[in-house]
């Protein structure tokens, strides 16, 4: 393989990783986000505001 070949090869390689490095989702915000609504979750079922699904389309079925 030619010289000018290989750094054509690695420049569309940086291009892509630094595509990637932009694009990519960081895992960390996502959990946190996850551990945020799962606490948030478990308040709600503490203090009783939780409805049920089933309530919730019953009231659905009926307004139809």
């Amino acid at each position: 393989m030619q010289q000018q070949d290989v750094e054509n090869r690695l420049d569309r390689i940086e291009k892509r990783l630094g595509y990637m490095r932009e694009n990519i989702v960081d895992l960390d915000v996502v959990v946190t986000e996850e551990k945020k609504l799962l606490g948030k979750s478990a308040e709600n079922e503490k203090s009783g505001n939780l409805v049920c699904l089933e309530e919730i389309r019953d009231v659905r079925n009926k307004a139809r």
